[in-house]
């Protein structure tokens, strides 16, 4: 599962995990000015506790050796899901900035709707990383029921290929052996649904809508 993550969510800034599966969904990086780092801390403490009681999986970095840019880049690199950025502007104008590792989008919020508001990005990446996984999946899913497209489709880039199927096993071999691909598995299609389709290979009547693809 996590290689499946990496390579549909990674960018070039690194990983990209959804909320629901990332350890820590929410990072705070306190943004400390001279004269201001005892506040801004204190501020940071309360937004990680107000999460925290939210049940939302949250990590405060106050490492002093760092700057807030390498902690930017170290927990972009992580894929963490929401930065949260707390300065001495936001504790003057009582408001936190989001930071989606998505998008990078940068989302200034009322201070008093940390909660709220953190569920609710974290529940718009979710959204968003899964579409974009449905997207980039059906892009690489091309369905035909013409062997000799088959076996021209099986020899470009990585793709699933979705054909029919009569359920006679030398059919299935032949799929197998002429593409250098696997069946995936077999389509929850009913009969209806396959009404006039015909086996890709042999065509007598299609039981199944079945996918291949290259494993490695």
């Amino acid at each position: 599962m996590v290689a499946a993550v990496v390579s549909i969510h990674g960018d070039d800034h690194g990983l990209v995990l959804p909320p629901k599966i990332a350890p820590i969904q929410v990072i705070i990086i306190p943004i400390p000015y001279k004269g201001y780092e005892e506040k801004v801390a204190e501020k940071a403490k309360e937004v990680e506790n107000k999460l925290k009681v939210a049940e939302i999986r949250v990590k405060l970095d106050l490492r002093e050796k760092l700057t807030p840019g390498s902690k930017f880049y170290e927990w972009e690199l992580k894929g963490v899901p929401l930065r949260i950025e707390v300065g001495p502007k936001d504790i003057e104008q009582k408001t936190l900035t989001m930071v989606r590792r998505d998008t990078l989008e940068r989302i200034k919020i009322d201070e008093s709707k940390i909660v709220d508001e953190t569920r609710k990005i974290l529940n718009e990446i979710q959204k968003s990383l899964r579409k974009k996984a449905w997207e980039w999946f059906l892009s690489r899913v091309k369905k035909t029921d013409n062997f000799q497209e088959i076996i021209k489709l099986s020899n470009e880039k990585p793709l699933v290929i979705e054909t029919y199927w009569c359920g006679k096993n030398e059919c299935g071999l032949a799929l197998e052996d002429q593409t250098n691909m696997n069946v995936l598995g077999i389509s929850l299609e009913s009969g209806e649904e396959l009404k006039n389709k015909k086996c890709s290979v042999c065509g007598e009547e299609a039981q199944f809508t079945i996918r291949l693809a290259k494993t490695y």
